[in-house]
């Protein structure tokens, strides 16, 4: 080869190696630069309203000239940060450093993006407000559910009282009694120990149940009967999936769930408990559900007679491993871009090295640019990036700490701001009832991709060239946010959908 090409080629090389995209840092520079400090991120939520939800360890913002002190549960709106009214914090009983562990969502669309119903858990004595007051001090203990743009709802959970920390939470949505004017939806808990008390349903004692199940709606009003599941598992409960009331499935440190043997994971079908075949031989910490089939990471080497490096997936009758899975502890599962994002505490992913995140195609593991330098605790798909919190303070080409997102598309800006600076489409009428007609930057061949607010793809359609004003029909999807994106010539353009 003349010396030509190789120079040519390891110019190309250099090139491509420099514009690989790298993590960047959330920082509001409306702030003066203020940044998440004084501890790690332990889960965040993406909302409908190009917001994210940061949780954790944390209760400080911190610039270069000042320090805020607020609650370890914020919003951030691609502009700034911001503490939520009345969010979880401490009160005059005897807990230091309170944190926010888990956040979880309501499923019903309609209701969800009409302001949202999310509930967090953890570990702190208050969350509520009525008149600038803190009201149920001594009950909002652990878990609180918001309501916006209303406000914080203990009543939600009268009847619970969660007497140590909360690990994790999901909720399912389900059809309301016809009496009931509010959507019914159930609330699934999981905790060291938990005791309901008071009026109209009264019930003394301990329940070391480790999970239960609350429904708020389930006499039409907010004192709920609890669910103690059978009696729940014989051991705490780090993670739960719920696909509806019937596909409830639970990971953590237990051999048995109700009546059944289950090792470290079972499934609930809403009347029993049901074990995944051998389940696995080690600890559950992360959960997903991805094309029909549930992933499980966590730390554990066999997944029923498969050997499995902390991560396998069930099919419904069998366990299977993902390559050579990874050499450290699994803590979080996502869905992006049809790829599956793995954070935890690994070097390596198969054959791949890799620092705590990793993604795996389908086929083979990978890096995502210099990874994180401690553990990840939270990773999250949104608006064509990956995020991920955790208690890291930087990676390889970068100083991100605690919190940090990765753009693996051509996009030049990181922000997730509805409105990007390179958005050039015209896309109307919008929002619409499902059939918009997107008007092109050019005539040039190009491919249309919308995900939804969880960042899973959705559509697909390619454009000719020379097509000119193309239509999308959405007709058929639920209602709520999406995020379109235009691939032409090199560049990505994008544009928020709404349809109502």
């Amino acid at each position: 080869m003349k010396l030509k090409q190789i120079i040519i080629l390891l110019l190309a090389f250099y090139i491509n190696s420099m514009a690989q995209p790298v993590w960047k840092p959330l920082i509001s520079f409306t702030q003066n630069q203020a940044r998440i400090d004084g501890g790690s991120v332990r889960a965040f939520m993406p909302t409908s309203s190009s917001s994210i939800l940061i949780c954790g360890e944390f209760d400080t913002l911190r610039s270069n000239s000042w320090v805020n002190i607020g609650s370890p549960l914020i919003e951030w709106n691609s502009v700034s940060f911001q503490y939520l009214d009345c969010s979880p914090g401490i009160d005059s009983l005897p807990i230091q450093n309170p944190s926010v562990y888990c956040i979880t969502a309501a499923s019903d669309t309609i209701y969800w993006t009409s302001g949202g119903l999310f509930a967090v858990g953890g570990r702190f004595t208050r969350s509520g407000c009525g008149s600038g007051q803190p009201m149920n001090i001594e009950n909002a203990k652990n878990i609180q559910m918001w309501d916006q743009p209303f406000n914080w709802m203990y009543a939600n959970f009268h009847q619970m009282t969660v007497m140590d920390t909360v690990f994790a939470i999901a909720m399912t949505v389900n059809k309301p009694p016809a009496i009931c004017a509010n959507p019914a939806f159930k609330t699934y808990v999981a905790a060291k120990k938990t005791f309901c008390e008071g009026f109209p349903f009264p019930q003394t004692g301990d329940t070391t149940s480790y999970i239960a199940m609350y429904d708020p709606y389930l006499t039409c009003n907010y004192n709920p009967t609890p669910n103690y599941m059978q009696g729940g598992t014989n051991g705490p409960v780090y993670a739960i999936n719920a696909l509806d009331s019937a596909n409830v499935y639970a990971g953590g440190l237990f051999d048995s769930a109700g009546v059944i043997k289950a090792k470290n994971i079972a499934k609930w079908n809403g009347v029993n408990w049901d074990s995944l075949g051998g389940g696995v031989n080690g600890k559950v910490k992360a959960l997903t559900y991805y094309r029909g089939k549930l992933y499980v990471g966590g730390v554990f080497s066999m997944a029923g007679n498969a050997p499995a490096n902390n991560i396998a997936v069930w099919d419904g009758i069998q366990w299977s491993a993902l390559g050579n899975g990874v050499n450290g502890a699994v803590y979080a599962l996502t869905i992006h871009k049809d790829n599956l994002i793995v954070g935890g505490a690994f070097s390596m992913a198969g054959s791949a090295p890799v620092s705590n995140i990793a993604r795996w195609d389908g086929v083979q593991w990978s890096a995502l640019g210099g990874g994180r330098n401690n553990e990840v605790y939270a990773v999250a798909s949104f608006q064509s990036c990956v995020y991920a919190g955790g208690n890291f303070t930087g990676g390889t080409a970068d100083t991100a700490k605690y919190i940090a997102f990765y753009n693996d598309s051509t996009i030049g800006t990181l922000s997730i701001s509805e409105n990007h600076t390179y958005n050039k489409l015209k896309l109307y009428p919008n929002p619409s009832t499902g059939i918009f007609t997107l008007q092109k930057p050019t005539d040039a061949k190009a491919t249309v991709v919308v995900y939804d607010v969880l960042g899973n793809q959705c559509l697909s359609q390619s454009i000719n060239e020379g097509e000119g004003n193309k239509q999308i029909d959405m007709s058929n999807f639920a209602k709520g946010i999406y995020h379109l994106q235009l691939l032409e010539r090199g560049k990505v353009y994008s544009q928020k959908v709404v349809l109502h």
